[in-house]
């Protein structure tokens, strides 16, 4: 059953159900959730037989999703604690399914539209089958990022899907829009397919 809102604020359980009827079947699937955070999409895919591996910059973060991967004697998991920079993102594996959420506005902020562009399209490179991504919104004003993305308007969506499309995507799927604790603004969920 679905979580309950109050202890679920970024809706991570509905989010997961959305992705998974895109995705499908991913026993024996390659999976790298960049940004990960606590590893709950992490711990998901594991769960379905997944091979999954989780990166993320925040130790503290990454201390949670371990310790919830060593209670639940989970396999073929497991984290590594880094920052993706321009120089290191073309060590990252090669996946089936690549997982990208909530951090792309970090990278404009970090290191400008052009290269966080750049650097979005490589990591797309890395997906075999699918991408899952969602990214903060110019219209989160109350954010500090925000002014950062006025590329992406008037229609943050239809910039994501573009942008899925000039990547070599043949299928993007719509996932329906998710809350954050940022703001009151709703992120679409996006799953680009190459098969």
């Amino acid at each position: 059953a679905d979580k309950p809102k109050d202890s679920d604020p970024r809706l991570s359980h509905a989010r997961w159900l959305a992705m998974k009827t895109v995705i499908g079947d991913v026993s024996d699937k390659s999976v790298m959730d960049v940004g990960c955070h606590q590893g709950y999409f992490v711990i998901q895919f594991a769960k379905e037989g997944a091979f999954s591996f989780g990166i993320d910059n925040d130790r503290a973060e990454l201390m949670v999703g371990k310790s919830r991967v060593e209670l639940a004697r989970l396999k073929g998991v497991f984290f590594s604690e880094m920052t993706i920079t321009p120089a290191n993102l073309p060590s990252l594996p090669t996946t089936d399914i690549v997982v990208f959420l909530s951090v792309f506005h970090h990278w404009v902020r970090a290191y400008g539209e052009e290269v966080a562009k750049t650097m979005l399209q490589e990591l797309m490179s890395k997906a075999r089958e699918h991408v899952v991504f969602d990214t903060g919104m110019p219209d989160e004003v109350r954010a500090t990022w925000a002014s950062e993305l006025e590329f992406m308007k008037p229609d943050g969506r239809a910039w994501m899907l573009k942008f899925f499309e000039e990547n070599g995507f043949r299928q993007v799927v719509d996932c329906g829009e998710f809350p954050t604790t940022i703001s009151g603004i709703n992120r679409p969920l996006l799953v680009g397919a190459r098969i």
